[in-house]
């Protein structure tokens, strides 16, 4: 026999469906087993018990009731950490949201250079180039002295999608095909 069939045979005698005899002598000792009450547990006085804390207290054996004692206080506090420590994470981890960008003011001048004011000039000069870049142009950019500027050659015939960049951003399409643009902060600032 495998040992699975004489687990299940032992168990058969348990349950009393025949099956093993040491098994059914196990199940005649339980079944004869006499059931003992529980000793009598005298009932708990809640009144006689404040007397005997009280008592003990002004004796000086217990120290005198504290509300941070209050085992309900520290659950609260256990709480209330919790709540701080998610409130912190929570500005911390949450992402900053885009600035809106302010309107550009773009004036040309003597030279063919386009100039273009802007709340955040650094971060449109390089959205105008990755544009330029997506439209098949390739632009060099600089920094000097706060101004940020792209130069680029177009092609001729200037494309729909390089045009399309250009008017999106105010900037007139060069007659030469020499884009020169400077962007700076609002000279109000």
């Amino acid at each position: 026999m495998t040992e699975r069939e004489l687990d299940q045979e032992f168990i058969d005698g348990l349950a009393g469906r025949g099956g093993d005899a040491d098994a059914r002598r196990l199940r005649e000792r339980i079944l004869a087993r006499e059931t003992v009450e529980a000793p009598f547990v005298p009932e708990i006085d809640p009144h006689r018990e404040a007397q005997l804390v009280a008592k003990a207290r002004r004796a000086g054996l217990l120290p005198g009731r504290r509300v941070l004692a209050w085992p309900g206080w520290q659950g609260l506090a256990g709480l209330a950490a919790a709540a701080s420590v998610m409130l912190v994470l929570g500005f911390l981890i949450r992402p900053p949201r885009p600035p809106v960008p302010a309107p550009e003011t773009v004036r040309s001048a003597p030279g063919g250079i386009v100039r273009v004011e802007a709340e955040d000039p650094h971060a449109l000069q390089h959205r105008i180039a990755e544009e330029l870049q997506a439209a098949g142009v390739s632009a060099v950019l600089y920094d000097r002295l706060n101004t940020y500027g792209i130069d680029a050659d177009l092609p001729s015939p200037v494309p729909p999608r390089v045009v399309e960049v250009l008017r999106r951003h105010k900037i007139p399409v060069p007659p030469d095909g020499v884009l020169k643009v400077e962007l700076s902060e609002p000279a109000s600032r």
